[in-house]
């Protein structure tokens, strides 16, 4: 079976863009009564300490740029 990642695609990632990711994996774990692999934020722009707290949540970011 494949990996399930819930992923979030923004223009720039603040840190309650973050918050409002993990919470949504855990109502995904709620409702469906499954894991998934993880949580993933796209994005164009996120700060240096927004990427530091996104990275400590173990959520993975791609961003274009961390400023």
């Amino acid at each position: 079976m494949g990996k399930l990642f819930l992923m979030e695609i923004k223009s720039t990632t603040d840190n309650r863009d973050v918050f409002d990711l993990i919470k949504k994996g855990e109502l995904y774990k709620k409702i469906f009564k499954k894991d998934y692999d993880g949580p993933i934020i796209a994005c164009l722009e996120i700060n240096q300490t927004n990427f530091e707290h996104a990275i400590n949540q173990n959520v993975h970011v791609i961003a274009e740029k961390i400023v």
